[in-house]
C-alpha cells in the first residue's frame, strides 16, 4: 500500500507541476487538471514549482474526460 501511495503521489505532483508550466500554452486543459487536483488559483503560479507541495487535499469527484474524442468521419 505504501508503494502505491508513493506512485500516486508522484503522479499527481507531476501532473500539478506540468499543468502549472503548461498554463500559457493550453490554459483550459491545464486549469481543468489543476481544478481536479483541488488547487486554489493562488497556488497555480510558477512560484509553486517545487516538488512536494501537494498536501493530499481531496481530488475532485469529476470523472468526465478533459479531452473529448473527436467525432469519426463518415
Amino acid at each position: 500500500q505504501a508503494q502505491l501511495d508513493t506512485v500516486l503521489y508522484v503522479t499527481f505532483e507531476s501532473l500539478r507541476l506540468s499543468s502549472i508550466l503548461l498554463q500559457p500554452v493550453i490554459p483550459e486543459l491545464a486549469a481543468g487538471v489543476l481544478d481536479r487536483l483541488g488547487l486554489q488559483h493562488s497556488e497555480r503560479s510558477t512560484a509553486h514549482l517545487e516538488f512536494g507541495l501537494l498536501d493530499g487535499q481531496a481530488l475532485s469527484g469529476d470523472t468526465t474526460p478533459l479531452i473529448q474524442k473527436p467525432p469519426q468521419a463518415a
